[in-house]
């Protein structure tokens, strides 16, 4: 899924590009490169803080950068800027560019949601053809409670392309359409709003759903302390994020359920200090306020649920606890 391709000639003349470089002199290369394809608004940083104040501030068409020195902290940042946690634009095409090849660096940036990697040295024709692609072929953006941008997967079911949320792609927007400037800009931020609050939504509706399915895995397994712990951490990171996203919406009221689990989890998170794995007379003592945790998390599945009645909720939450089972056993047996 993805955009149509088109036939129309490609400008990038009004198109805005960020370019990070630790090196000088390949950032000048790559620089006159974006210039010979026909960028000509194209501003270029030298340090990680430069980079992440400029992303933060105003978020170009094309944000292009180097890894080398920083992946992990350029990983970050990227994947913040598609949460919707830096930048004004989360959907802004990202490729990242590369001297190394290893497996784990490419799955580093696969997950931190860029659109591209590409290794390095690349030649002009490549460079271009790999922007021309995703100003054509853009692939869909998938939004999970960790992940948001374009699909990773290779072969995806028809059902998962149908879930694919086409986002607004101001790259293409002005390269094909750049000549009305006025009225494409106020057309790319009212596209964007619109998609960021379609993101937000999805958002709030999977991580109700995830908090609802982490107390449902705590009720039917009775973890030991330190693993309750784990979870009940997980819990309170993911109403944290529906609270944030909720505030000034119509969920206003979800804010308020996500503030009880919140207290639940810190409640039960500090008696657990005065327990230790042995020791199962904490037990009737947690009772209660896992009752509270559990109606609360149920509540907010619910209020997010599209109309399911609590029933079918727990119905739909056993049936993917069932599944995190087999694959649990089937993984402890692999490595048995």
């Amino acid at each position: 899924m993805g955009a149509e391709p088109v036939t129309a000639n490609i400008s990038f003349e009004s198109a805005e590009a960020l370019l990070y470089d630790p090196v000088p002199a390949n950032c000048e290369t790559s620089r006159a490169a974006l210039y010979t394809l026909g960028f000509r608004k194209i501003e270029a940083v030298g340090t990680v803080d430069g980079f992440a104040e400029r992303l933060r501030n105003r978020t170009a068409d094309l944000v292009m950068c180097e890894l080398a020195g920083a992946e992990t902290e350029l990983c970050k940042l990227v994947q913040a800027l598609r949460q919707g946690a830096t930048g004004t634009n989360p959907f802004t095409v990202v490729v990242m560019t590369t001297w190394r090849r290893e497996a784990a660096l490419i799955n580093q940036v696969l997950n931190a949601g860029a659109d591209d990697l590409i290794a390095r040295p690349c030649s002009l024709s490549l460079l271009g053809d790999r922007l021309r692609q995703h100003v054509e072929q853009r692939k869909g953006f998938v939004v999970t409670c960790d992940y948001v941008g374009p699909d990773r997967r290779r072969d995806p079911r028809p059902e998962e392309k149908n879930a694919l949320m086409e986002v607004p792609n101001s790259l293409r927007m002005r390269a094909l359409n750049g000549r009305a400037y006025t009225d494409l800009d106020r057309t790319i931020s009212e596209a964007i709003a619109v998609a960021k609050a379609a993101v937000s939504a999805e958002k709030i509706r999977r991580n109700a759903f995830q908090l609802c399915l982490q107390w449902r895995l705590i009720e039917q397994r009775k973890p030991a302390p330190r693993d309750l712990s784990d979870t009940l951490e997980r819990m309170a990171e993911l109403a944290g994020e529906v609270k944030l996203r909720a505030a000034g919406t119509e969920h206003e009221l979800a804010a308020k359920w996500c503030e009880s689990v919140i207290d639940c989890t810190e409640a039960i998170s500090t008696m657990l200090q005065f327990s230790t794995e042995d020791d199962e007379s904490q037990a009737p003592t947690l009772a209660p306020m896992m009752h509270l945790l559990g109606h609360a998390a149920l509540t907010l599945g619910h209020m997010f649920s599209a109309g399911a009645s609590e029933p079918d909720l727990l119905v739909e939450l056993d049936a993917i606890a069932a599944r995190v089972d087999v694959r649990r056993h089937a993984g402890a047996q692999a490595v048995n």
